[in-house]
């Protein structure tokens, strides 16, 4: 659902001829951020739908965890979700689980090996 989001996002800041870095940018507006209140009132809009309940605290945990799956660098996560240090980002909401470091660290080795 996310990566969908982020694509349609794209493209509709493209036709609209924007370059934003909020996650929910305003269309009408000169840039800046959604209200808190608008945000709810489109998740109402997304919840019906897609016919399912999703609590939005789940979808930020679910984007760190993604980013740092998918070779995001942790300082970089933890600046975008606007954590004031990467231990919050670490311990509260996302990290490696151990089968991503495991495998990173044979990725590593095998690099070493390689270029021996």
């Amino acid at each position: 659902m996310l990566l969908r989001y982020l694509e349609a996002r794209r493209l509709r800041l493209e036709k609209a001829g924007k370059k934003e870095d909020a996650l929910f940018p305003p269309l009408k507006k000169k840039g800046g951020y959604l209200s808190y209140g608008r945000i709810r009132t489109l998740k109402s809009f997304v919840e019906e739908d897609l016919g399912i309940k999703f609590e939005l605290r789940k979808c930020r945990c679910t984007f760190g965890q993604r980013a740092l799956n998918e070779g995001q660098e942790i300082h970089d996560v933890s600046l975008v979700m606007g954590h004031s240090s990467v231990a919050i980002t670490q311990g509260e909401y996302c990290d490696k689980d151990l089968h991503e470091a495991s495998r990173d660290m044979q990725r590593f080795w095998n690099d070493k090996e390689d270029s021996e």
